[in-house]
């Protein structure tokens, strides 16, 4: 089926049988997907050459009526084109990966997601999305460590600005002995903390963050990634304190890097934000 519309109760429906439910003209009135995502909760999903758009509405539609979107879509081209409509406009979002996609969508929903959520998250996406246009300044520092063979430049901030990344990016060196990853260098639009408050942590320890959750977290992942040796890419979810207090919702793409230097050992992670909000 190249276009089909979910309802709240799982059911798939085809757009011409639709129509005649809700009294549309067919094909003519192109106005009938509009109206059962906006006002009926309808999921929309439609089949495209270089994959498939999904239109949904934030809040109005259900973990039931998702989980049937989903089935469909596991047997459709992996690219995902989102559009959620809010109440007041519409955003996009490209997806490489029906993880991610889920993740995202399970939060939009009217009712809460099935299980339990964790507060951060993070999907594993393939190299190869890098082709991607939104994530292809990363590719550089991939081929950086390539050709280096994964030693650390000593010019390593040089190739940081030369791909437009000096303000997220992120380089750990992690302790011989206690394991601990040690700041070698801090970003400075992470709202996480503010410049000023970020560059007091240099020389400090990753898990003296004031998100101590987050900060063990992001450890076991960078030990991970050391212990394969390879350059891995992450979509990443989750809820933390910004700076001023306020809980912050964040959606990124990350990419880490593990790198030699002598017998030291280091991580870099590169970030590059998808969506964000922050509340009281």
């Amino acid at each position: 089926m190249q276009e089909m519309l979910v309802d709240k109760r799982g059911r798939i429906w085809s757009t011409p049988v639709l129509a005649r439910h809700y009294g549309y003209r067919y094909p003519a009135d192109l106005s009938l997907a509009s109206f059962a995502v906006r006002e009926r909760g309808f999921i929309h999903v439609r089949r495209r050459p270089t994959g498939v758009e999904i239109a949904l509405r934030a809040g109005k539609f259900t973990q039931r009526g998702l989980l049937a979107a989903i089935l469909a879509l596991e047997q459709m081209p992996a690219r995902m084109v989102l559009s959620v409509f809010d109440g007041a406009r519409w955003t996009h979002e490209l997806f490489a990966s029906m993880a991610s996609f889920t993740q995202l969508a399970e939060g939009l929903a009217a009712d809460k997601p099935l299980g339990p959520q964790e507060p951060w998250i993070a999907t594993r996406l393939d190299l190869d999305a890098l082709a991607q246009p939104r994530l292809a300044s990363l590719q550089p520092l991939v081929s950086l460590w390539e050709s280096s063979r994964g030693r650390l430049p000593e010019q390593f901030d040089r190739h940081v600005v030369a791909a437009g990344h000096q303000p997220r990016t992120i380089l750990l060196r992690q302790e011989s002995e206690s394991k601990r990853f040690i700041f070698e260098r801090v970003p400075s639009d992470l709202r996480m903390l503010e410049p000023d408050q970020w560059l007091k942590f240099l020389g400090r320890d990753l898990e003296e963050l004031p998100d101590q959750k987050y900060g063990a977290w992001a450890h076991r992942a960078y030990t991970e990634v050391l212990a394969k040796g390879q350059p891995q890419l992450d979509s990443v979810r989750g809820t933390t304190r910004e700076s001023r207090g306020g809980a912050l919702r964040i959606r990124y793409d990350r990419l880490v890097i593990p790198w030699t230097a002598g017998s030291d050992q280091f991580v870099s992670t590169v970030t590059i934000r998808r969506a964000l909000a922050i509340t009281p």
